[in-house]
């Protein structure tokens, strides 16, 4: 589809909360990555390149009616789901993809981050629950690395081939080529254990997230909260920054005022290094 007949829809759309012209370059990045791979990696009539060339349908039709902010923004989560699951089938022979993990566990899938009902707090309830909360982390971390701007669910760039797999091809060290490294170490390793999958803890199957997927209290020192002063509240201000620890899905958040990071990959109580 030929992407920039399209561009004069974005004419009405308002700049508040989101850079047009950066989802527009996103956008055209992801109309070329689906035409690629469409066409040059012959994934015409099966059931991901159907997905393609509907979301190829949808940006069409976004830009005939003049896309809003929120046409924008669906685009470029559902741009960013297919190269996740084209990444799981291009990696492994899962018969699963992204979207059997919505709305599961307490985890599921991270790029619901952001909706009402998605919690990502609490124990997470199995081993793919506990890959989930992995990439989650990855994608905080990502953030702090590169700035709040790097948000899960950005777009970045990749390349796909039956010889060689699935490829991160932004430039290292950047927002794109980690988050791209979150996605395509997740689909590697989703795409293995998605055999133990569990559907007993879909929200669909009964399972109470709510109940579930409780957050950890910190125990208080037992002084009456109303009487704290200023001094403490700076201190609790303090406590209460973060920083992370490791590598891609390895990474943990830690407190800088009780942990340090080890060796760039260990967390440990300060001065135990």
């Amino acid at each position: 589809m030929k992407f920039a007949f399209f561009i004069a829809g974005f004419a009405g759309v308002s700049c508040e909360s989101m850079d047009i012209t950066v989802a527009v370059q996103n956008l055209r990045s992801l109309n070329d990555w689906v035409e690629n791979n469409l066409f040059e990696q012959g994934m015409v009539a099966t059931e991901i390149g159907n997905r393609m060339e509907e979301w190829q349908t949808n940006l069409q039709d976004a830009f005939r009616a003049g896309a809003s902010r929120g046409d924008l923004s669906k685009l470029l989560l559902a741009g960013r789901k297919l190269r996740i699951d084209l990444m799981i089938d291009y990696e492994t022979d899962s018969k699963f993809s992204l979207g059997d993990l919505e709305d599961t566990g307490c985890y599921g899938s991270p790029l619901q981050k952001g909706e009402d009902s998605y919690p990502g707090k609490g124990q997470p309830v199995d081993l793919i629950d506990e890959l989930s909360k992995s990439l989650l982390f990855c994608y905080k971390c990502a953030a702090k690395d590169h700035g709040a701007e790097c948000k899960g669910r950005g777009n970045y760039n990749s390349s796909f081939s039956k010889k060689t797999g699935a490829k991160c091809t932004d430039k290292k060290d950047t927002c794109g080529y980690t988050i791209c490294q979150c996605d395509l170490q997740f689909a590697q390793v989703f795409g293995k254990m998605s055999i133990s999958f569990d559907e007993s803890y879909s929200v669909k199957n009964g399972f109470d997230r709510e109940a579930r997927c409780v957050a950890k209290v910190p125990k208080e020192s037992g002084l009456d909260v109303s009487s704290r002063s200023a001094g403490n509240k700076a201190q609790k201000s303090a406590a209460a920054e973060t920083e992370c620890c490791g590598f891609v899905l390895q990474r943990t958040i830690f407190k800088v005022d009780k942990q340090v990071c080890c060796d760039g990959d260990t967390v440990n109580p300060i001065g135990s290094c």
